[in-house]
This record gives C-alpha cells, sequence and structure tokens, in this order.
C-alpha cells in the first residue's frame, strides 16, 4: 500500500458521501507523529492518554506553514488532529503503533446511547475480537460510525476506551437527548468528585485513628460510606460517636460536600450528624 496511500486517502476523502466517513484505527496511537489542533507536537504522555485504538476519522492531506511537511487532517470525536506523513504518504511510524486497519466508507454516526435495563454488551477488541470491557445497563456510549453489523463506539468514563459492539437486540440500548446526557453526564460526574473526596477523606481517618489506637482491629475503623439511589445519594458515617470529637474536621468536611453538591446543581441534606444526603433535582 506505500506508494499508494496518499492518492488512495485523497481519493477516499474526495468521493466519500456527506453521511459516511473513512477512518485509520490505531492500536498504540502514542507510535505516531500527532499534531493538535495548533500544529504542536503531542508529548509522549498526551499521546498515550488518548487510549488504545484511536479513530482517526480521515479529512484531508495538507501541508504545514512551511510548505514542505505533508500531514494527515483528523478528527477524533469533536478534536482536531494532523498525523505527519513520511515520504510515501503514510502515517510516521504507523508500523511501530501495533495493529491498524483502514476503514472506507463507514456510517457516520457520533450520537448517544445508554444501554438499557436488563442487558449488556461485550466491547471488541478490533483486531482478536475479544471481549476488552463489559458494558451494564445504564453505561452511556457514544456511538462513532457502523460498519456492517458493527459499531464503533467508546463508553463513556474516566478512562478512553474504544472498540466494536454487536448488539444482538436493537432494544439493547436506547438514544437519549442532549439535554438527558448532560444531567445523567454531570450527576455521573458529581459522583467521581464525590468519591475522590471520600477516598481521600477515609484515608486520614484511617491514619489517625491507626496511630491513636495501636492494636484496634480493623473493622473499628471510621469511615464515610457511599450509598446510590436512583436520585440521591447517601453518605454514612460508621461511627456517628467520633464526629463530635472532631469538629472542625467535621465542617471542613461537609463544607466540601456541599459545595461539590451547589456546582453540579445538587442539592445537600443534612439528616443528622452522621448520615449525609445529596438529591437530583428534576429541574
Amino acid at each position: 500500500m506505500k506508494a499508494k496511500v496518499w492518492l488512495i486517502l485523497f481519493l477516499a476523502v474526495v468521493l466519500v458521501k456527506a453521511q459516511t466517513a473513512n477512518f485509520l484505527l490505531v492500536e498504540h496511537p502514542e507510535a505516531l507523529k500527532i499534531l493538535n489542533v495548533y500544529r504542536q507536537q503531542l508529548s509522549d504522555q498526551q499521546k498515550r492518554a488518548l487510549g488504545q485504538w484511536l479513530p482517526f476519522e480521515l479529512k484531508e492531506v495538507t501541508t504545514l506553514s512551511d510548505n514542505v511537511t505533508r500531514v494527515l487532517e483528523t478528527r477524533v470525536l469533536n478534536e482536531t488532529y494532523f498525523l505527519l506523513l513520511d515520504a510515501e504518504g503514510e502515517p510516521f511510524n504507523l508500523k511501530q503503533s501495533g495493529a491498524w486497519q483502514w476503514i472506507y466508507r463507514a456510517t457516520l454516526l457520533l450520537d448517544t446511547l445508554q444501554v438499557q435495563p436488563g442487558y449488556q454488551m461485550s466491547l471488541l477488541d478490533p483486531k482478536t475480537k475479544t471481549e476488552i470491557a463489559t458494558l451494564p445497563a445504564g453505561q452511556w456510549v457514544v456511538r462513532i460510525f457502523k460498519k456492517g453489523r458493527q459499531y464503533f463506539v467508546s463508553p463513556i468514563s474516566s478512562k478512553p476506551l474504544f472498540g466494536f459492539v454487536r448488539p444482538a437486540n436493537p432494544k439493547a440500548w436506547k438514544k437519549i437527548s442532549k439535554k438527558n446526557f448532560n444531567q445523567s453526564r454531570r450527576w455521573q460526574t458529581f459522583l467521581e468528585n464525590l468519591q475522590f473526596l471520600l477516598k481521600s477523606k477515609n484515608a486520614i481517618y484511617q491514619k489517625l485513628y491507626t496511630y491513636f489506637n495501636q492494636g484496634q482491629a480493623a473493622q473499628n475503623i471510621p469511615h464515610w460510606q457511599l450509598r446510590t439511589e436512583a436520585d440521591k445519594v447517601i453518605l454514612i458515617f460508621t461511627r456517628p460517636e467520633l464526629l463530635k470529637q472532631w469538629p472542625t474536621s467535621t465542617q471542613i468536611f461537609l463544607n466540601e460536600v456541599d459545595g461539590l453538591a451547589q456546582q453540579n446543581k445538587l442539592r445537600l441534606v443534612q439528616k443528622n450528624d452522621f448520615t449525609l444526603i445529596i438529591e437530583r433535582s428534576h429541574k
């Protein structure tokens, strides 16, 4: 494919229809020379953070301001990137990037769906077709494109992940409105931030309690527990009698939780000294 790659990419972009797109899937994109929208090269750390099996939507071959260096303009979801091309028209170091696949005339989707109750899906590795993750009920999924009976998707999570799914039942997932998605995404972000806050706070409790109570059983260490329901989060402190001994620390924690709730347009209800309820608004 070497000498013909540039011509193939050019013709593929020109001939593609509006509702279709061409893609390059790359297993280890950190091996490539990738530029951001400002034509600045990404660091190795930035490239690794993009995840594996990155779907580069092919746009056009262009030249940088030096009028010599050729690059392939691409899109990954809503971000623009440029891949440096070698003398033969291939992305630099493509052969060092693990496996890769050229996908032509795929149906471009770029919509968001949610896995429905009672269903789950397998996210498949593009090369081996083996499961790399399970998408449970409630999981938000961005559909990037469809090719044949397969969908290339990215589950919405803190860690970027890409792969194919083959839903056995069309009812297994459902498209959602942008408003509902934004509300649910804000709720999910809040939960992630709250869990991080609890983890940090509980680690402090563990250190302090272990220091002042040598020999005590591990199950006696006080900590905040989190329980989620449909529209609320419940926090319960396991040793409520100790909170009165730590009034300053307790008030700081309450302020942090309340601030986090307000940032996400949620409401904190302090049921008592050791039980907190954070409610989601339906307005």
